[in-house]
């Protein structure tokens, strides 16, 4: 999964800061074993990308306090910001991975596995049979 630095901006706003970005090993020039290893190309400054604001365009008044907490998915954390106003969301940094779509068919997947399983039993009952008449034979 990716990480991510959350920062507090002058503006007080909740900024996702990649943590390849703050990795002190970035060289200037990435050979091709910097590139398998992840690192990517060193840069004077941090690029701001709005995508990457977590607050999108809210202010956290007088934000003094940033704090995350884990949740039963690992693809999810609850993340609280607190000055004056509260702000609080659920982030996922390496997007939803470990949950389902809205659109999946639930009926496909039960009729999958009731497939399977009639299958099993009968099968099951034709190597019992298979297995009674080699023995009485």
């Amino acid at each position: 999964t990716a990480n991510q630095v959350l920062v507090g901006t002058l503006s007080d706003q909740v900024y996702a800061i990649d943590k390849k970005l703050l990795d002190p090993r970035r060289p200037e020039n990435p050979s091709k074993t910097d590139k398998e290893e992840g690192l990517i190309p060193y840069t004077e400054y941090i690029p701001l990308v709005p995508q990457r604001f977590v607050s999108y365009t809210h202010e956290i008044l007088g934000l003094k306090q940033i704090s995350c907490y884990p949740t039963t998915r690992e693809s999810s954390v609850l993340m609280l910001a607190h000055g004056v106003d509260l702000f609080y969301t659920r982030l996922m940094p390496s997007k939803s991975f470990d949950t389902l779509e809205d659109d999946f068919t639930y009926s496909l997947l039960v009729t999958t596995i009731l497939a399977l399983f009639i299958a099993t039993v009968v099968l099951y009952s034709m190597v019992q049979k298979d297995n009674l008449k080699r023995n009485w034979v």
